[in-house]
């Protein structure tokens, strides 16, 4: 990701992801959902190490482009702002909450994901892990890390 940085989230950004939810989700849904709390508590999830299992994206103007978290190793939340789509963030932020999912010992991650942009129902993160993943018959939205 040429002309970007990464680092570990800190509660100093909770207002600047706030931002680029509120704008993803007014991209995706037509309306935002997500409060500014909610965000901070998101920050602050019993066993969320901010410092290992979560990663924001910076251009290189000092826009939040990107941010992702993963909780337990189970469950993580990925999102590009709609300025940034298209540029490979959200595969390197998947990649790397995959990588952080491995590091905990886990086989599968999960998240629901909007699928053509409208909806909330669970589907594959992408069609790349959906490639390398197989579905579980009594989980349908874990997929296998492989």
């Amino acid at each position: 990701m040429e002309g970007f940085s990464s680092r570990p989230a800190t509660t100093a950004d909770a207002e600047a992801i706030y931002r680029l939810l509120a704008t993803a989700e007014t991209d995706w849904h037509g309306r935002a959902e997500v409060v500014p709390d909610q965000v901070a508590a998101d920050l602050r999830r019993p066993e969320l190490q901010p410092e290992r299992d979560t990663l924001v994206v910076h251009a290189a103007n000092g826009d939040l482009a990107g941010w992702a978290w993963v909780h337990l190793g189970k469950r993580a939340q990925i999102d590009v702002h709609p300025s940034y789509r298209g540029l490979g963030i959200g595969t390197a932020l998947l990649d790397w909450a995959e990588q952080r999912s491995r590091d905990e010992g886990s086989e599968w991650l999960a998240q629901a994901v909007c699928s053509s942009g409208r909806s909330t129902s669970p589907q594959p993160v992408n069609s790349r892990l959906a490639s390398r993943s197989r579905r579980t018959t009594n989980q349908p939205d874990r997929r296998y890390i492989t």
